[in-house]
């Protein structure tokens, strides 16, 4: 018999190449909104979005700013890097990005094909700390959508990973027990801490090679390495 029932898994950086698909649109919005005279270091373009995109999201996570506010900063915070103060074009720049970022379909490595190795043997569920509309729009994208049983989004939760609640209201909504459960994902804090505090077990999809104390249930750096423990 099979020790798991019910596999929730992580979407960006985990299944939806996230980096990929969001460097893609970053650069998109040099060329659209003709800013290359004044952003010249795409590489600087990139990686300031990317440090500030994870700070107004974990003051999101931590209930420190709203949803719109969290869409704005990441792009007024990028400007101010370049010496651009225009609340008209963060504007612009966030509703282009958020309209077509998520249209983008790269996956991460052996995605698709883990995902066709699981289907019909578990129920699979995405868990994402992402806004729902967005999150479909990905896995529609992606051409994943119809793996999933549910789709569980923070904005939907009204809580966010890492905390207890999120993964109690996920498994209770489907009448899931912990002990039949796994969550698959990368992030150290809200894939592999936030559900084993909650009693969960924990695929840790360590793409990066971080080194960590904390022990995952099981640990992997290719998808395909599921294959090995389910």
């Amino acid at each position: 018999m099979r020790k798991y029932e019910h596999i929730f898994f992580d979407l960006d950086r985990t299944l939806w190449n996230f980096d990929a698909n969001s460097s893609a649109t970053l650069l998109e919005l040099i060329d659209h909104f003709k800013l290359s005279k004044v952003i010249a270091d795409r590489h600087k373009w990139l990686s300031s979005y990317v440090r500030h995109n994870i700070r107004v999201w974990s003051l999101y996570e931590n209930r420190q700013i709203s949803k719109p506010d969290l869409r704005l900063e990441r792009f007024r915070l990028l400007l101010s890097d370049f010496n651009i103060q225009d609340e008209s074009l963060v504007m612009a720049l966030s509703d282009y990005y958020l309209a077509n970022a998520p249209l983008k379909p790269a996956l991460m490595p052996y995605a698709k094909e883990i995902l066709d190795y699981l289907n019909n043997k578990y129920k699979l569920y995405i868990l994402s700390n992402g806004f729902y509309e967005t999150q479909i729009q990905k896995l529609k994208s992606g051409g994943i959508l119809a793996y999933f049983n549910k789709i569980f989004t923070s904005d939907t939760l009204h809580v966010a990973k890492p905390q207890r609640k999120i993964y109690q209201e996920a498994l209770k909504s489907v009448n899931a027990r912990k002990d039949k459960s796994v969550f698959i994902g990368d992030n150290l804090e809200n894939d592999v801490i936030g559900p084993g505090k909650f009693g969960m077990d924990q695929i840790w999809y360590n793409h990066d090679g971080i080194i960590s104390e904390v022990e995952a249930t099981y640990q992997i750096k290719s998808l395909e390495e599921i294959k090995g423990i389910l």
